[in-house]
Formats: C-alpha cells, sequence, structure tokens
C-alpha cells in the first residue's frame, strides 16, 4: 500500500476493463478491454461516511488513444483503519435507478468520408445499432438490433431512415446510457 503525505501527492486511481468468456474447454478466457486512470484532482472524493455522487471517466485502450468506454465511480480517501458507519453494500446502484419506458426517434441522414479498412472500396455501407446494450441483459431479450438498409452505393451514401424503438431507461441523466454503433460494409453475396 503507498502511503501519502497528503491527498495532493497520492498516486492516481487505475481501473483496468476485461472482458471474460468461456472457450471450448470450460476456461476462462480474459481479454483487456481499456483503461481509466483517475487523478485526484479530476474526482469528486470524500474523506468521511458520505459517498459523493459518482462521475463518467473516460477509458482507453492505449494510453494516448481515443476514449473506447467509459466507468462511473466514486470515491472515499479513508485511512486504511477506517470503519464506515454503513457497509458500502447498501450502495446497489440497480436498485437506485428508476427506468422509465421511452420512445426514441431518429433520422439516420447519411455518413460521408468512409474509407474501407481492407483493400476494396467502400461499396454500400449500412449502420448497426446496438439497442441491447443501452439495458441490463436481464431485459435486454426484449430488444433488437436495428440496422439501417444496405442501398445506398459508395463512400458518402445517404441513408435518410427514420429509425423508431420502445426502450427502458434511466430516469436520470448520469445513468443514462449511450447509443452504440457500428458501420458495416456489404461486400458481396450478403458478406459484411
Amino acid at each position: 500500500m503507498y502511503e501519502a503525505n497528503s491527498i495532493e501527492e497520492m498516486p492516481p486511481f487505475i481501473l483496468d476493463c476485461y472482458d471474460e468468456d468461456e472457450t471450448l474447454v470450460g476456461k476462462n478466457n480474459q481479454d483487456f478491454l481499456a483503461r481509466a486512470i483517475i487523478y485526484n484532482w479530476e474526482c469528486d472524493f470524500s474523506e468521511s461516511n458520505a459517498i459523493p455522487t459518482p462521475k463518467w471517466y473516460p477509458m482507453r485502450f492505449s494510453p494516448k488513444g481515443p476514449v473506447s468506454g467509459e466507468v462511473l465511480a466514486s470515491f472515499a480517501i479513508v485511512l486504511s483503519d477506517f470503519e464506515f458507519e454503513r457497509g458500502l453494500d447498501y450502495v446497489k446502484l440497480h436498485e437506485n435507478v428508476n427506468l422509465r419506458e421511452f420512445q426514441v426517434s431518429m433520422n439516420v441522414l447519411g455518413m460521408r468520408g468512409l474509407q474501407s479498412p481492407g483493400i476494396l472500396p467502400v461499396k454500400k455501407a449500412f449502420i448497426n445499432f446496438n439497442l441491447k446494450g443501452l439495458v441490463p441483459p436481464t431485459i435486454g431479450t426484449n430488444l433488437k438490433n436495428l440496422k439501417t438498409d444496405p442501398s445506398a452505393p459508395g463512400a458518402n451514401p445517404t441513408i435518410n431512415t427514420l429509425m423508431m424503438f420502445m426502450c427502458p431507461l434511466p430516469t436520470d441523466p448520469l445513468y443514462c446510457p449511450r447509443l452504440s454503433c457500428q458501420v458495416y460494409d456489404c461486400i458481396f453475396s450478403g458478406f459484411s
């Protein structure tokens, strides 16, 4: 354990995120996804029993790489022999987040300047929206991911598609997830 003379001298909090998959032979395979490095001057922290409101912190796969996710965290900085008046198990995020059914409408207009990662040019690009990533896995079974039709050719396709869906989302903006999407290209015979 590192001992600092003051909070200002503390090293940053480092949070690593992994994905765990079971392989065919039953062993768990862990894949590194991203790391958050959180300096004490960036975060709200408590030196008492009060638990500060959590904040979102960016995560990156590599130190100078683009943001590849976020982690919601709250910090209490206390002496090693400190005892909380109330155990930290009372912070049950899933029980404290109020969900409400929302209708989401978005007009996907188009994409510009797409570049193929391979040697073939962009043929017919489309967008896949990960709706299941918006909700906890227990209620995600009712949602289906949406995608636009791969019809407009080239690197600057005009899509002009209205996407509408119903989704249970948190009423507090702090806990509201981000909708992620991926752009794919239809190459030939249904391959993308």
